[in-house]
């Protein structure tokens, strides 16, 4: 499925383990399911994924996060 999904300035303290849980909590698809977990959510832009551990103020405006 395919989502909007708004960063807000928080982001700049924010990881992308962070970022995983806050869209999971967000969609009910996700935050329904007692057996997925926001750690296995995979996201990257241009291929790359992006590390649980890296700031997701590394995502900039018309980044395409797959």
């Amino acid at each position: 499925f395919k989502a909007w999904y708004d960063i807000s300035d928080e982001s700049t303290v924010l990881h992308i383990r962070g970022l995983k849980r806050h869209i999971c909590d967000r969609l009910p698809q996700l935050s329904n399911s007692i057996r997925f977990k926001p750690e296995t959510l995979r996201l990257s832009i241009d291929d790359f994924e992006l590390l649980n551990d890296s700031k997701a103020s590394i995502i900039k405006e018309n980044d395409l996060v797959v």
